[in-house]
């Protein structure tokens, strides 16, 4: 059965990534700027090879006296003591001295079972690291199986030379001083527990690309070739040095044609050695697609030797027993080596399970006869030290522990295979294996077996082999049938356990060609819960990840994306998933192609049309339609810009709009005019019910196109699931723009990376200054749209309302301090002591409403300015709140009453009264607006309802909505558009209805709102060149702001959805009824020595300031000796 038991080996769900970046770094800048090395690399990429070099050259520097290793060019580095130690020849020593550490091995260690060094230096080796003078070098931490062991040899590493800690990891090597330390492994396993540390740095070998493999080549034929002649001069034997040449150019040109018809697979340094020999030995073809292929080859070629060496030994049994070999090298010997008595030992139990006799004596001889080969040396097995032996090459050991795995029926192999799965050990082995399987077994076989090791471990989990079967696809020569891949794909989408499914799927997929991928998607992604999982992964592998070793992936194929896309049409809420997941991945992956919508690609391409070229109208509905927004961040400055290759979807809406660029012909309103007919054409075509996404787009174009000026025209598609539909993409379009914007601002400091998006706004507000033909209003309320734009995509806008305050939109009294509190406050004090001895009523109550309000919000600065010396800082004094509470309740007007509490409740930092106080308070407030709304008037009804939106009740939203329903019946009525502005506000459920049936009747709805989309339309129409102007960020202002406004359309969709805003952070910018009875309140019950503007004051406005006045009995005016803080 299948092991079950994962004590063994426990796969990272954050996989350690290696960064195969396009530049490489070569080895001696490497050894100049870092202590401690961490190399990866796949089997046979030159690992030991590179230690071994590296060895070699500090060890001749040594020898010829220098005291420095010259580097490429003049750099140079001290001389350290080079110590080559194998981490598998260590783990062996550690397991017979556990008490032991790598220090204590150091003298003692040992390279291929031979000493390094004799007894008499090992102590010198050890003062020499005490001292900070070696370069310490540890081969093949991968060839640790257990998990336990190589966290302990890992540790015992990091430990290694602590007392000089300081100088290792602070100075550079270049320094003298201070040991240095390189550490290899191969990639596969190392993740399990890879050494973390800051001063630690990691590099991976680059697999080698043709210019120079095809270098490699040339130079292993000369060496050879030198070699050859010089070990044949010696023996006193001349060749013919033009036959020599010849053969060498032949031999080259095989290797040629070779290198330029092979994969990753002559990449590396040692298949491509194997492959250089059995080229150079014989001019057979050759041309091998995968590496079991090779080194079966090798193998084949190493018995042909031996067979003529020794014919009597049958070559099965001679690879049964490197096999035997290698497995037990595998499972017991890190170091890849066996003393001669064990290994005559296991010769002979494989010679007696073989049956090849019964007799102790013939299997003894056998066994003789067998050991010899190694004397022969066939260029596979071979005696490494004294009476040591071992496979001349690692591989070749994965190699043969490969072949004992496929041996038997399909399902015995999978089974067999799975038990396994899990030792990091076998990884290699493993590949191999599944790549002979896809080699030499049928078809049909083939597939059951892999099918069996896709779903026989399902129930874990990490699918390990499914994991393993595309961790194998490079070492295959064919793939299984479709319907097997498919199965693969699905049992990593659908894993219940989330990192697996992210971590493993799209790597997994990265290896498959599109015309695998596509019919995938196609016909398995059709479930929603699928796409979403498959979305889910797609978005998982933008991300950075947390490693600081990084992989440079191979790039999502452009089709996989253009298929997403077609997707769409699964259902509306797979359309949704679709849309957000393209606009993360277009914004956040640096996209080299052009994906979507190719034609306006190229054709803006093709003509030289930059983005500062296309008006502002356009660019707004390629943006809400396709996106294509860039926010990059240099050097923590954000900019704002426009990609085309960053549309995240495809759309017919954009045809028209080349059609429009092409029309040099025709003024900007024409061209417009007839864009709008196109989509007007296309919805009119479709059925009211259709909600397919050209309906939809064209909607959104035509949206962008014309505004909200004029509501009404929109009247006519009332009917029609389209529009709904538009009005909610736009809101997603705006919400992801944000987003995106805050992921910017997330990493460094917010202050200096606003500030070039925020000096583009300036820029704009100066240039729209510098019209002549622009009134003061035009200009003020272009600076207020321009300042409500900006806060909806960042809320930190405290530069532009400065900007808009010097053109005196705000007046200066709403910032100016007063510093003689205690005065104030004593003024107020006697106010309310003179509005207690007054007899008339209704002065008496003004002057108590006045006097609570203003004298709370006093306390609350004072209370700010002596915070430090307190230690309850969230409440005034309960002496002050007493008199504020008995102030208030004294106030016998009960709408005044009302007023003046929900005023002071609401107050905070600091509170003016305790929790209990504001309970008892509030309730008395709804009871009294409980008997109170329904007979008062429509205007004072919902001036308290608005002040108390908090505790009004369904049943009071009723009486509202019905008293405002009999006063909008007259049309003329300027108090029922001024309650609409107030009530929309609230964005409350209850009244969306008598609200909606008001809009509808108004043909003023866009003048009466002021909407800050309709000032950037009529900006647009009166403008005839944007090129000085960032036309993205104009753009976006607009689509912002008609974003917002087109909350007003929702009255025609016939799903009637709510006039609620789905969003919590939607609110506008502009001094609207609320805003503006707050300042008037300020100036004329609070005695504020200034009054608010009054030329930004709408007439609906004045007429309900009006109306307050007339309810509150009071005249326009102040008095002039008194000053509010």
């Amino acid at each position: 059965g299948v092991n079950n038991n994962l004590s063994t080996f426990l796969p990272s769900v954050e996989q350690i990534k290696i960064n195969r970046s396009d530049k490489a770094e070569h080895i001696t800048n490497i050894l100049r700027c870092n202590r401690w090395i961490i190399i990866l690399g796949d089997p046979g990429s030159a690992k030991t090879s590179l230690l071994r070099w590296i060895t070699r050259v500090f060890a001749e520097s040594i020898l010829n006296g220098q005291e420095r290793v010259a580097l490429e060019g003049d750099d140079s580095i001290p001389v350290r003591i080079p110590i080559l130690i194998r981490i598998g020849e260590f783990a062996m020593w550690l397991k017979q001295y556990p008490t032991k550490t790598v220090i204590d091995y150091i003298g003692e260690h040992t390279w291929d079972s031979k000493r390094y060094c004799h007894d008499d230096n090992k102590n010198v080796l050890k003062e020499l690291i005490a001292h900070a003078h070696n370069l310490i070098l540890l081969d093949g931490l991968d060839e640790i199986t257990d998990v336990r062991e190589k966290r302990e040899i890992v540790d015992l590493g990091t430990s290694l030379d602590y007392r000089y800690h300081q100088i290792i990891e602070t100075k550079p090597p270049s320094i003298l001083g201070g040991n240095q330390i390189i550490i290899t492994s191969r990639i596969i396993g190392y993740q399990l527990h890879p050494l973390v540390g800051t001063f630690i740095c990691h590099y991976a070998f680059l697999l080698m690309n043709y210019n120079e493999t095809k270098e490699f080549v040339k130079k292993w034929l000369f060496e050879v070739d030198k070699s050859l002649f010089k070990i044949l001069l010696n023996e006193g034997i001349n060749l013919d040095r033009e036959l020599v040449k010849v053969l060498s150019k032949r031999r080259y040109n095989v290797l040629k044609a070779l290198l330029k018809n092979s994969s990753e697979l002559l990449s590396n340094p040692s298949l491509l050695s194997l492959i250089c020999k059995f080229t150079f030995q014989s001019f057979d073809k050759f041309n091998p697609k995968f590496r079991v292929e090779v080194y079966d080859h090798a193998v084949q070629v190493a018995l042909h030797s031996w067979k003529n060496h020794e014919s009597k030994i049958p070559e099965r049994v001679l690879i049964n027993f490197w096999i035997a070999v290698a497995c037990y090298l595998h499972l017991n010997s890190p170091s890849g080596l066996i003393d001669e008595y064990d290994i005559k030992q296991l010769c002979f139990s494989t010679l007696k399970q073989r049956g090849i006799s019964c007799d102790r004596k013939t299997l003894r001889e056998y066994v003789c006869k067998l050991i010899s080969i190694v004397d022969f040396n066939i260029g596979i097995f071979a005696e490494r030290g004294l009476q040591t032996f071992g496979f001349l090459h690692l591989s070749f050991q994965d190699y043969f522990v490969a072949q004992s795995l496929v041996n038997g029926s399909p399902d015995e192999v999978a089974k067999r295979i799975l038990t396994i799965t899990v030792h990091p050990r076998f990884h290699q082995s493993l590949l191999l294996a599944i790549g002979w399987i896809s080699w030499e077994w049928s078809s049909d076989d083939y597939d059951t077996f892999c099918n069996l090791l896709i779903t026989l471990s399902t129930q874990y989990s990490i699918p390990f082999g499914t994991v393993l079967f595309f961790d194998a696809l490079n070492d295959i020569q064919r793939l299984p049938s479709n319907s097997v891949i498919f199965i693969a794909l699905n049992t990593l989408l659908d894993h219940p356990h989330y990192p697996s499914r992210t971590t493993y799927l799209i790597t997994s997929l990265l290896k498959l060609h599109e015309n695998i991928i596509i019919p995938w998607m196609q016909t398995q992604l059709k479930d929603e819960k699928r796409l979403s999982n498959f979305c889910q992964c797609l978005l998982q592998n933008t991300k950075e990840p947390n490693d600081k070793i990084q992989t440079k992936q191979k790039s999502m194929p452009s089709a996989v994306y253009q298929q997403l896309w077609l997707l769409h049409k699964i259902s509306e809420s797979a359309e949704l998933i679709i849309d957000q997941t393209l606009r993360i991945i277009m914004r956040s992956t640096n996209i080299s192609d052009q994906i979507f919508n190719k034609d306006l690609s190229l054709y803006l391409l093709s003509n030289n049309i930059s983005i500062s070229h296309i008006h502002p109208l356009i660019i707004s509905v390629i943006i809400a339609v396709c996106d294509g927004v860039c926010l990059t961040d240099e050097k923590g400055v954000i900019k704002i810009d426009f990609s085309i290759k960053r549309i995240h979807r495809q759309s017919s809406v954009l045809t028209p709009i080349i059609e429009y660029s092409s029309n040099n012909n025709e003024s900007h309103s024409i061209k417009i005019e007839k864009l709008i007919k196109k989509y007007e054409s296309i919805i009119q075509k479709s059925l009211p019910s259709d909600s397919s996404s050209d309906v939809v787009d064209s909607f959104i174009a035509l949206i962008c196109l014309q505004g909200v000026l004029q509501p009404l025209i929109y009247e006519k598609y009332d009917k029609y699931e389209g529009l709904s539909l538009a009005l909610n993409k736009l809101k997603r379009t705006w919400f992801y723009i944000k987003e995106s914007y805050k992921n910017c601002l997330s990493s460094n400091d917010e202050l200096h990376k606003i500030s070039f998006i925020q000096s583009e706004v300036e820029m704009i507000m100066y240039e729209f200054f510098l019209q002549l033909d622009q009134s003061d209003e035009e200009q003020t309320s272009f600076l207020i749209a321009c300042a409500s734009a900006w806060k909806k995509l960042d809320k930190d806008c405290n530069k532009l309302w400065k900007m808009i305050q010097h053109h005196k939109l705000l007046d200066p009294f709403l910032t100016n301090q007063s510093e003689n509190l205690a005065i104030l406050i004593s003024v107020e004090r006697q106010r309310i002591y003179e509005a207690k001895e007054s007899i008339q009523s209704q002065q008496k109550d003004l002057q108590l409403f006045a006097a609570s309000i203003s004298l709370a919000r006093l306390l609350q600065a004072q209370h700010h300015c002596h915070t430090y010396h307190l230690k309850n800082t969230f409440l005034i004094d309960s002496t002050d709140s007493t008199a504020i509470y008995f102030t208030v309740t004294n106030i016998h007007d009960r709408v005044l009453r009302i007023f003046a509490l929900s005023f002071i409740v609401d107050m905070k930092d600091p509170l003016i009264f305790d929790e209990e106080q504001r309970d008892q308070l509030q309730c008395a407030m709804i009871t009294e607006l409980q008997s109170l709304l329904p007979h008062v008037s429509l205007l004072t009804g919902t001036i308290l309802f608005t002040r108390c939106y908090t505790l009004c009740s369904e049943q009071m939203t009723r009486v509202i909505a019905e008293k405002f329903n009999d006063e909008s019946l007259n049309e003329q009525s300027q108090i029922g558009e001024a309650v609409f502005i107030a009530l929309r506000q609230l964005k409350n459920s209850n009244l969306s209805h008598c609200l909606s049936e008001f809009a509808k009747r108004k043909h003023n709805l866009s003048d009466l709102l002021q909407l800050n989309s309709t000032i950037f339309y009529h900006h647009f129409n009166k403008t005839t060149s944007f090129i000085s102007s960032n036309n993205v960020l104009l753009s976006l202002m607009y689509l912002f702001e008609l974003i917002f406004d087109t909350e007003i359309l929702r009255i025609y969709p016939h799903d009637s959805e709510p006039l609620i805003n789905l969003y919590a952070s939607f609110g506008t910018l502009t001094i609207d009824l609320v805003e503006m009875c707050e300042e008037y309140t300020d100036y004329f019950l609070f005695g504020i020595e200034k009054g608010p503007n009054l030329s930004k004051l709408k007439d609906v406005d004045r007429n309900v300031i009006d109306e307050l006045f007339h309810v509150l009995d009071l005249k326009i005016s102040a008095p002039k000796d008194f000053t509010y803080q």
